[in-house]
């Protein structure tokens, strides 16, 4: 799983909740959301937890590719 974060973050900080803290804003950079380097991605509940965090983001601003 690739997670992509793009300069459309508002940095609301939305998805930190949403994918139980695998992305959020304190992981990125210049305000922007970033992905959680100790985010286990294989498992699970994490990753349908990242895809919610990409559909519910308000300005679409995360993509989550498969490898």
């Amino acid at each position: 799983m690739k997670i992509v974060v793009n300069n459309k973050c508002m940095s609301c900080n939305m998805c930190e909740d949403l994918s139980e803290g695998a992305i959020g804003v304190k992981f990125g950079s210049n305000g922007k959301a970033g992905v959680n380097p100790e985010a286990k991605l294989d498992n699970k509940d994490i990753s349908e937890a990242i895809e919610l965090a990409a559909e519910a983001c308000p300005m679409q601003a995360i993509k989550v590719e498969s490898d």
